[in-house]
């Protein structure tokens, strides 16, 4: 049996026994992709997901006015 392999597609078995498949770039948003791999359903959200620019700056840890927040910004900044 042949395994397809596509970069950024993870996938894990559910608390009901399904398995499912996702597609997440690092630092980035887990993306469901529906169908089962190599199908054209499942190829088809698999491109789509390709063509999304992945996130450019990480969204904020924090809260705005903790401390938390300004050591952040702190170590960011040059």
């Amino acid at each position: 049996m042949t395994r397809l392999r596509l970069k950024y597609v993870d996938h894990f078995t559910d608390r009901n026994g399904h398995l499912r498949y996702y597609f997440r770039r690092p630092n980035g948003p887990r993306t469901a992709l529906s169908g089962l791999p190599g199908s054209a359903e499942f190829m088809a959200a698999y491109q789509a997901a390709l063509g999304t620019e992945p996130r450019t700056k990480p969204k904020e840890r924090s809260a705005l006015g903790t401390f938390d927040r300004l050591l952040q910004h702190y170590f960011e900044s040059p």
